[in-house]
């Protein structure tokens, strides 16, 4: 049986409700509780505002914890919380910035809700899980599992689940949802193995997840396997992938992060760094009939472009050539990841370096990273980058200057900024010293912006800095 919900259309409710304004919370008074998940696909960090009062945020794929609130009607609103910028003396930047109008909900003493944001920040729509003991402590021996459908590019579906440690050893149907329905929670009891004679080792299922077209045999989503605990209440969340491939649904296990459709595949992106290597055909696989991309020459960059999970061997030859082969990469690929392979060195040592890359696209925000291509510098010290506003300097007769990326050794990326839109300066000193390797060098973000600032050698024997877009098609 589903669960009753509210719907509305164009308004998401992110945070917890801590504090109203007229201070009610503070009375010994019935209280409601109210969490929030945070589904929108592009969204940064969303903050909720109950009345006057701001609370607290989620970002995407994140839950809030159960807070309470006095019961009545509360008008609730959200905002984007902005990235900083590197202006320290600038107090006038706006923080967050209103991406909602405002809403009003009325909450019932005694009750627990879930506000379910889901779509995407051009199009933002919640609805809200009421009631269904959705705090209860869960028994020994009990695994509680809920499901809530948030995905608009999945139809509606019948839900089952295969459990056997729960005597499930076949399909079981729980419901059929329609987007903004909610299973009511499915309460599992646990067996032990007979060979376990632990009576107080924790209790644990395998569970495997089926959506099924509504009323047909058509799998649009099957779960790998998926171990739970006892005295666990397991929200699941149907979602869209956003990508890299063409299967659309996945699962978000609230608390636990993405569990992806056992056939999905992964998405690799390749870029050419080595300034001496003549350009690329390059083929994932055991062969060379069926090329990955063809023709990639110094600095020029593949889309996403489809690849199975699990163990892959990146090829690359001379293009047309078909022989001899330039390296061979094996690498590992998670199902619903996003990779670039770097043919990175010069041509008498060139390889394949096959880097995670996140490729969620924000649009109030810019995101980079740096990456030391430079196999110049491979044998000397690592190194230290700076970032500044255009025109300033790094004073190292400043007790507080410090870089920040220190130590950054050749192949390896740096860890992601998120800033604000604009023109930004780097200096590359060598570690530890005032020595430069290169700088400043200017570079522009926009906000939307997912980039790999890649240092490499040139033709002409010296260093550039290549931004790489790591965004998908689909943002």
């Amino acid at each position: 049986m589903r669960t009753w919900i509210r719907a509305a259309g164009g308004v998401a409710s992110l945070g917890l409700l801590t504090a109203c304004s007229n201070g009610s919370l503070n009375e010994a008074e019935t209280t409601f509780h109210l969490r929030s998940l945070n589904l929108v696909e592009n969204s940064p960090t969303l903050q909720i505002d109950i009345d006057d009062t701001t609370l607290s945020s989620a970002g995407y794929g994140g839950a809030t914890s159960f807070s309470a609130g006095h019961p009545g009607e509360h008008t609730l609103s959200f905002s984007a919380i902005l990235p900083a910028d590197l202006d320290d003396d600038d107090d006038d930047d706006e923080t967050e910035t209103p991406v909602s109008g405002a809403s009003a909900y009325t909450f019932l003493a005694g009750t627990e809700y879930t506000v379910v944001a889901y779509g995407r920040m051009e199009d933002i729509r919640t609805y809200m899980i009421e009631g269904l003991d959705q705090r209860e402590d869960v028994d020994d021996d009990k695994l509680v599992l809920q499901f809530t459908h948030a995905s608009p590019d999945t139809p509606a579906v019948d839900v089952y689940v295969t459990a056997v440690k729960a005597g499930i050893t076949s399909r079981y149907y729980v419901d059929t949802l329609a987007i903004t329905e909610t299973t009511s929670p499915l309460e599992l009891s646990l067996v032990r193995d007979d060979d376990d004679l632990d009576d107080d080792s924790t209790l644990t299922a395998d569970v495997v997840v089926e959506l099924l077209a509504a009323g047909t045999s058509d799998v649009l989503y099957r779960s790998e396997s998926m171990t739970f605990s006892e005295q666990n209440r397991v929200m699941m969340a149907i979602a869209d992938t956003n990508g890299p491939t063409a299967t659309a649904t996945k699962l978000l296990i609230v608390g636990s992060g993405d569990a992806r459709d056992y056939r999905d595949g992964a998405g690799l992106k390749f870029v050419h760094i080595s300034h001496d290597t003549p350009a690329l055909d390059v083929t994932v696989g055991s062969g060379l009939a069926d090329p990955l991309a063809q023709n990639v020459g110094f600095r020029q960059s593949t889309d996403y472009l489809p690849i199975d999970q699990g163990e892959n061997g990146l090829i690359a030859v001379p293009a047309g050539v078909g022989s001899p082969y330039v390296f061979f990469e094996e690498f590992d690929a998670a199902a619903g990841g996003h990779y670039t392979a770097y043919a990175m060195g010069p041509a008498s040592v060139v390889d394949a370096v096959v880097l995670s890359a996140d490729a969620r696209s924000v649009p109030t925000q810019a995101s980079f990273r740096f990456l030391h291509g430079a196999g110049s510098l491979e044998d000397d010290e690592l190194l230290d980058l700076y970032l500044r506003l255009p025109g300033e300097t790094v004073d190292f007769e400043d007790d507080d200057t410090v870089p920040n990326v220190s130590s950054l050794a050749y192949q390896n990326p740096s860890s992601q900024f998120t800033l604000k839109a604009g023109d930004y300066d780097v200096f590359f000193y060598f570690a530890g010293t005032s020595t430069l390797a290169m700088g400043p060098t200017r570079f522009h973000v926009d906000n939307g912006d997912v980039k790999t600032l890649v240092l490499l050698d040139n033709e002409s024997g010296g260093l550039e800095l290549l931004p790489v877009s790591d965004a998908t098609a689909a943002n």
